[in-house]
């Protein structure tokens, strides 16, 4: 039979290849795939990873190959179902549904960004990190009972984990309970003592209970953990503005401003 008529029955399904030889296709399609996907052509890598399955149906490898490509994609509907059908045929194949809730949460895609904690969540109900990120996105969805829901179950699952605390202290700062929120910080503190944000925080809380002159040690302390995050720059400026230290509030700004010039606020302080 020539060259062709085997591809055309191979095609078709109507060929039955030697194991080794499925194997052989398997490898180069996959390979081919894999390819493509570093090159950033993903369309086609999706092509090559379909032709892999199609010779070897339950090679989970191969299956979440295609779900980082469809994902790459933003086809994330497809993605997961690519990433269930790869944990369905081997349920100890790795998928970092956490760290793609994560990539999604930081291009402002919030509500995919739940669907993959949510999948991380129900296979691994007492997954920290998924608990964590999502009290986090909820926040950041200003759905605070669900946040506040959220790092809670963090809590229960690890009391001495410093960016939990931080985080419910925020969704208390932002409900206006900033005295209550103060404590969650000083736990944070307590448990991390160089965690910058839960510095920046604190000082934030103490800024709005009318305490400018106090907040400033702890934007200060921010600052000195991560020089380069621009919020307690911010906030110190703001800070030293409400005191009447205008050239020293200016200077605050201007650092603020350099590490994100398209802070409006920060460039609307300064004027």
């Amino acid at each position: 039979m020539s060259r062709i008529g085997v591809v055309f029955f191979v095609l078709l399904g109507l060929l039955v290849l030697p194991s080794s030889g499925q194997q052989n296709i398997t490898s180069n399609w996959s390979a081919e795939g894999k390819t493509l996907y570093e090159n950033g052509r993903y369309v086609e890598a999706v092509k090559a990873y379909d032709m892999a399955v199609q010779f070897d149906p339950k090679n989970a490898a191969i299956w979440k190959s295609k779900g980082d490509a469809l994902f790459a994609l933003g086809v994330y509907n497809e993605s997961m179902m690519a990433y269930d059908k790869s944990v369905e045929l081997d349920p100890k194949q790795s998928i970092d549904y956490d760290g793609k809730a994560v990539e999604l949460y930081l291009v402002g895609m919030y509500n995919e960004s739940v669907v993959f904690l949510d999948r991380a969540l129900e296979l691994d109900p007492n997954d920290e990190l998924a608990w964590l990120n999502k009290g986090v996105l909820l926040l950041a969805q200003g759905n605070m009972n669900d946040s506040i829901n959220a790092t809670d179950r963090v809590l229960e699952l690890n009391p001495k984990n410093p960016v939990a605390w931080n985080t419910k202290g925020m969704v208390l700062l932002r409900l206006g309970r900033y005295n209550e929120s103060i404590g969650f910080f000083n736990k944070s503190l307590d448990l991390d003592p160089l965690y910058e944000k839960a510095w920046n925080n604190k000082g934030l809380a103490l800024f709005l209970l009318g305490k400018p002159r106090e907040s400033l040690g702890f934007f200060d302390r921010a600052i000195e953990l991560e020089p380069n995050n621009e919020l307690p720059w911010f906030n110190k400026a703001v800070a030293l503005h409400s005191l009447g230290r205008y050239n020293e509030s200016i200077e605050s700004f201007d650092k603020s401003i350099a590490l994100n010039p398209s802070d409006a606020d920060a460039w609307l302080g300064k004027a």
